[in-house]
């Protein structure tokens, strides 16, 4: 028996040494993640290290999917794999492989200041885009690239002194039935390992919630692990809440709009580029970047509880323009359910006589806008191709947004009336270029990003400015948004319901009182918003709540998040993880489910609606209205 297991033993070594290697490797990357990402230091040393713990079973989980290859040859030994010449392919394919897992860690302990989430399959969606940006990235970031060196050197020496442990000669001493009860032992231990445990279901992205909570997800979670769950997915799994009849009395994606008919006034949408709220007022020090967005809140009717249905623009502007967002995973433009039928606001104008186009300075086929505002019947478009003047161009994204934006309002000038005109600012997008005439105009901020956000505002200004000279600019309703927020440093702005508030604006030049609306709106709401503040009647699909009672929803890190503020209710598909009452708890600190407060079976069931109607209209292509 001694002998059997000093076999077994000196069989097993090498995985396990190399196993406890790799999550070795990934708990540094998680400190790594965790130090870029000041954010989580709001939780309890506790709570943080029950989020190591948990997540540990996260990365033996990754491990065992992406060293699968490795096992089987451990585990059934071949004459292949002790050959000279295959042995260093071997060595090479397993630093690659879990060296490039490993790294997306890296790469997301930054990404998480804009994405607000650890990233799946979208993060290489975001490759294509940020391609020709990756100089700058890396300028800006190159101190990943040396904290993951420990990783890479610890992969390289250490599975070299391993892979000579492994003796063809002792496999040739061993009993078959040795080999075979090794083999189905390990073989056992790593499916375990993989799905966390031997459970009905395996793990995914929810379970981090479950068991750490929401605020704590991405330190849980590894990117590795999301990526693969992310890729496995082929649509959206059917859910039943409720019977149709009572589905449809809880909540309808069908809106009726009841208004007077008046003269038709003109819509000009402006969705600037990362603009969080923290960024508007004196939110941040005490100090304002944008005095210009100020002033016009003052004017018009400002919605002060104003969320983003989501953490990338290319999330923003399907939600804006179209009411669709992207839940449960997908991002709607790289969906199986992008050609489904859907109308935007653009198609609604259309049939009462408005010329609709869409305006993005950036490069023609950004993010598939061009295909969105097509497919969903929203007018003509315009990217930097039809720009006219190439010398603008800012060497990242496209033109600068105050060349842009005197571009637009000369181009509105030409527009029959009425018209409908979206524009999509860039310029506070990543590296956060601004002309070299406006670079000491602007002092900047605590943040990269204050200085270009300084740059848009002046460039709306700017706009309007030029746009007051303009015969159709009092016949004009303006709304002004942002396709989400961006990294912040108030501790407020980074929590699970902060992180999604931005600006909302309605204005029309003396026509409109000013109003500070409280209702819960999100960017779902702006179509059959900007339609009423048109007096337009019609009926409308969207995944919206206005004008009933409203509230915003957004999907992360596998959980659904509801705000009806002050209200934060939290929900991973099959319980509630979480419900906070930000008024008295603005850094959701504590959760309120214990109480069992009536609030919370109103949010549940609404929420539950909202997701049931999503998921059935989507697979079953009923996101138009006949």
């Amino acid at each position: 028996m001694r002998g059997f297991l000093k076999h077994i033993f000196y069989q097993n070594k090498t995985i396990v040494i190399r196993l406890l290697v790799l999550l070795f490797c990934y708990a540094y990357a998680r400190f790594v993640f965790l130090c870029l990402n000041p954010t989580f230091f709001h939780q309890s040393f506790s709570e943080i290290s029950y989020s190591f713990w948990i997540g540990s079973r996260f990365d033996l989980a990754v491990i065992i999917y992406t060293n699968a290859w490795w096992l089987l040859l451990e585990l059934f030994p071949v004459k292949l794999q002790w050959h000279q010449r295959i042995k260093p392919l071997i060595h090479f394919l397993f630093v690659g492989i879990n060296a490039f897992f490993l790294f997306l860690n890296f790469i997301d302990a930054i990404y998480l200041k804009f994405s607000g989430k650890r990233s799946g399959i979208d993060l290489f969606y975001s490759g294509k885009e940020l391609s020709g940006q990756l100089g700058a990235y890396m300028h800006d970031y190159w101190f990943v690239l040396v904290l993951f060196l420990p990783v890479l050197a610890l992969l390289l020496y250490g599975n070299y002194l391993l892979r000579q442990q492994i003796s063809q000669q002792y496999f040739k001493n061993s009993s078959n039935m040795q080999l075979l009860l090794r083999s189905i032992v390990i073989g056992l231990l790593a499916f375990s390992g993989a799905r966390g445990g031997f459970k009905l279901l395996p793990l995914n992205a929810a379970d981090a919630a479950k068991y750490t909570g929401a605020k704590n997800t991405p330190l849980t979670l590894n990117t590795g692990f999301n990526v693969l769950m992310s890729v496995q997915q082929q649509g959206l799994d059917p859910v039943v809440y409720f019977n149709n009849e009572t589905l449809d009395a809880i909540y309808s994606p069908v809106h009726h709009l009841q208004n007077s008919h008046s003269d038709q006034a003109n819509l000009v949408l402006i969705v600037l580029e990362s603009f969080g709220k923290e960024y508007l007022g004196k939110q941040t020090n005490g100090k304002t970047y944008t005095p210009f967005l100020d002033s016009l809140l003052q004017e018009g009717q400002n919605y002060v509880h104003a969320y983003a249905n989501g953490k990338r623009s290319i999330e923003g502007i399907p939600a804006i323009v179209s009411a669709m967002p992207s839940w449960k995973g997908i991002e709607y433009l790289n969906s199986f359910y992008q050609n489904n039928q859907l109308d935007g606001l653009g198609a609604y104008l259309q049939k009462v006589g408005y010329d609709c186009s869409f305006y993005h300075g950036g490069k023609n086929g950004t993010m598939g806008f061009d295909n969105l505002i097509s497919i969903s019947n929203n007018g003509a478009y315009f990217g930097m191709n039809e720009y006219p003047n190439a010398a603008h161009f800012d060497g990242y994204w496209g033109i600068f947004d105050h060349h842009y934006l005197n571009y637009w309002v000369n181009e509105l000038g030409r527009k029959k009336k009425p018209f409908y005109s979206t524009l999509f600012t860039l310029s506070s997008h990543h590296p956060y270029t601004i002309p070299k005439a406006f670079e000491k105009k602007f002092t900047g901020g605590t943040l990269p990003i204050h200085k270009s956000i300084q740059y848009v505002d002046e460039s709306l200004r700017l706009f309007f400015q030029q746009a007051a000279k303009q015969s159709w600019f009092n016949k004009t309703v303006f709304i002004i948004t942002a396709d989400h927020s961006s990294e912040n440093e108030t501790p407020y702005f980074q929590t699970a319901q902060g992180k999604f508030q931005i600006p909302l604006l309605v204005y029309q030049p003396n026509a409109m009182k000013h109003q500070e609306i409280t209702q819960t709106v999100s960017q779902l709401d702006i179509l059959p918003l900007a339609l009423s503040a048109l007096n337009l009647s019609d009926s409308v699909f969207g995944f919206g709540t206005f004008p009933e009672d409203s509230f915003a929803v957004q999907f992360q890190d596998g959980y659904f998040q509801m705000v009806q503020y002050p209200w934060v209710y939290q929900f991973d598909g099959k319980q509630a993880i979480g419900l906070f009452q930000v008024e008295k708890d603005s850094l959701q600190l504590q959760n309120l489910m214990a109480k069992n407060l009536p609030i919370q079976s109103q949010l549940d069931k609404k929420l539950k609606a909202v997701i049931q109607q999503y998921t059935y209209r989507l697979k079953n292509n009923q996101t138009h209205l006949n």
